[in-house]
């Protein structure tokens, strides 16, 4: 509540008083530059620390709505990552079980058959055939107790990476919708204002709870089955087998590849680096080039893109702060029902949480302190009682007792609607 004005708010001071156009656009240039810095996460950071130690001068807090989601959204992701990991470390437990009984079999089949051997040709198997069952055996023992393992490992893994997705996604929409919230003090929008309905906030709980799951389930699907691969050593020997015995068919697959991008390096260099074409005749016989050969990797380029959109669109998701769908078609229709909860409750905010009442009331509330302390200085609001009852012709007069109460219960009353 106490401390020195924002430099945005100095700048928009300096516009309000009509300086000349050069002035104007200079000060239009910095308000611009201020806004985008109190959208990072490093300076909303900055401002909550600052008002946790006693310097709010934005007379800004967090909705209790957004804290009760969160804490819902807590137990109900530890309860989701506690059936998770269940399941999949009882998956380790059979995988176990299932390599011990599937040695037992083998070595029970490897008996039998040094038994059916001696009794058809009377001579034991051959030592290299017994030994080189035996080895096998033990080599299928170690995969089997390898992807056990990784099966635990990724399962931890994946869960942990899948609750600090969330913490991550919960930390930047909170500092998010503080920085909005200033913003839109402002009269600066992110969303269009026009698309936004009140009663869209009631959503917000239970739309915000149901992506937090689902965004621990997501992001654990997909990180497991990496982390498994990353964790079992079957995987590092098949890897190095085919780098052995088939290097060069990679060679062959990625010469062209390196080739390429090393001749695009140099040759923009020498015939148009940045912004400059220094030789157009080379210039132009690049680009007939490279349009040729984009015929070929044109089908690849757009799997990759279309790869890329899969796994942006996927790591997008645990943010409601941001709309999944394209900017442009989110300004004509809010498409996505979690940013548009998310931009309503900003609105509601905005709207019914004013500034200046809020300083009001945190004036009376001190002045109320003061008074029941037994504070002899003078009180911001003089409501004594003392005196004779004024007459009717003087006005209302000095409030009485019960009445003080009933104003400072209304007054608490707005304060408590967050």
């Amino acid at each position: 509540m106490h401390g020195a004005p924002s430099e945005a708010t100095k700048l928009m001071a300096q516009l309000r008083a009509r300086p000349d156009l050069a002035t104007r656009l200079y000060l239009e240039r910095r308000l611009e530059m201020e806004r985008r810095n109190e959208l990072s996460w490093s300076f909303q950071l900055h401002e909550v620390l600052a008002a946790l130690r006693g310097g709010d001068r934005a007379a800004f807090f967090f909705p209790t709505r957004i804290f009760a989601t969160f804490t819902v959204s807590i137990f109900a992701n530890a309860w989701l990552m506690r059936g998770v990991l269940d399941l999949l470390l009882g998956l380790a437990a059979s995988v176990r079980d299932a390599d011990a009984r599937t040695i037992a079999a083998v070595r029970n089949s490897i008996t039998l058959l040094q038994a059916e051997f001696r009794k058809l040709a009377g001579a034991d198997l051959p030592a290299a055939g017994g030994e080189w069952a035996l080895a096998n055996v033990k080599k299928l023992h170690g995969y089997m107790v390898s992807l056990a393992d990784a099966i635990e490992g990724a399962a931890i893994g994946a869960c942990v990476l899948g609750l600090l997705f969330f913490v991550a996604a919960w930390l930047t929409m909170m500092l998010d919708f503080r920085a909005k919230v200033i913003q839109a003090r402002r009269g600066i929008w992110s969303f269009n204002v026009s698309k936004v309905k009140l009663k869209h906030t009631f959503t917000y709980f239970g739309a915000q709870v149901s992506n937090g799951m689902m965004t621990f389930a997501l992001i654990s699907l997909v990180l497991f089955p990496v982390l498994l691969l990353l964790a079992w050593s079957l995987t590092w020997d098949v890897l190095i087998f085919v780098i052995e015995y088939f290097h060069p068919w990679l060679i062959a697959l990625l010469a062209p590849i390196i080739f390429n991008v090393v001749v695009k390096m140099v040759v923009t260099k020498v015939i148009g680096p940045k912004q400059v074409i220094l030789r157009r005749s080379s210039w132009m016989f690049y680009d007939l080039y490279e349009l040729l050969l984009s015929c070929v990797t044109g089908i690849t380029k757009a799997l990759v893109r279309f790869c890329l959109v899969m796994v942006v669109t996927l790591f997008s998701l645990p943010r409601m702060d941001v709309s999944l769908f394209p900017a442009w078609l989110d300004y004509y229709v809010a498409l996505d029902t979690g940013a548009r909860a998310y931009h309503s409750l900003i609105l509601s905010y905005h709207l019914h949480n004013n500034p200046v009442m809020r300083t009001f009331v945190w004036i009376v509330e001190e002045d109320a302190r003061a008074r029941r302390s037994g504070d002899s200085g003078a009180s911001v609001f003089d409501l004594s009682v003392s005196g004779p009852p004024p007459a009717t012709s003087e006005g209302p007069g000095p409030l009485r007792k019960k009445q003080k109460q009933n104003v400072f219960k209304r007054f608490s009353g707005l304060w408590a609607l967050k």
